[in-house]
């Protein structure tokens, strides 16, 4: 189906205030609220988009928005492309990304899999670049990261575990 750009975004840029009151309708996704003012703080959508840049534009969508998607997918706590059945019609996912409609799957997967390595390392700067910035803003002169493992056990073989190292459970699956 063919799908035009006007009909995919929104112009509206502007954050809804919160209000607590017992007769409205709630979203189920109100703590977005909380990352628009981030992502429009960080100028998020906008330093994707630029990732993304040297790639042609395929369709209504672009590469941008399917990262945006996946990125707002993961923080509604969805793993797997096909939950995003079930915040589709939500206005405030929608005005959060910036869309009138959200990308059906075959979509963001098509996307996905045109995504190349440079646009890969692209957002690795994107990523990386934040936080260096914020170190520098700190002025700190060392930094100590601690990355500590837990051990999950499991009384059977679940897919993934393997015997390892267990204190109190020598021998278990974990």
């Amino acid at each position: 189906m063919k799908v035009y750009s006007r009909s995919i975004y929104t112009c509206r840029k502007d954050i809804p205030s919160l209000k607590f009151a017992p007769a409205e309708h709630l979203t189920a996704f109100g703590g977005l609220v909380i990352f628009m003012k981030l992502f429009e703080r960080l100028d998020l959508w906008s330093r994707i988009n630029r990732c993304f840049a040297h790639l042609p534009k395929a369709g209504g969508y672009t590469h941008g928005v399917m990262i945006r998607c996946r990125l707002v997918h993961l923080l509604l706590g969805c793993r797997h492309l096909r939950e995003r059945d079930f915040y589709a019609h939500d206005p405030l996912v929608r005005q959060c990304l910036g869309l009138l409609r959200i990308p059906s799957v075959p979509t963001l997967s098509r996307l996905l899999a045109s995504t190349d390595e440079t646009s890969v390392e692209d957002l690795r700067q994107l990523n990386l670049q934040p936080v260096l910035d914020r170190l520098a803003q700190q002025g700190m002169r060392t930094l100590t990261l601690d990355f500590d493992g837990s051990v999950l056990s499991t009384s059977r073989h679940a897919q993934g575990t393997a015997v390892s190292f267990n204190k109190q459970k020598k021998g278990a699956r974990s």
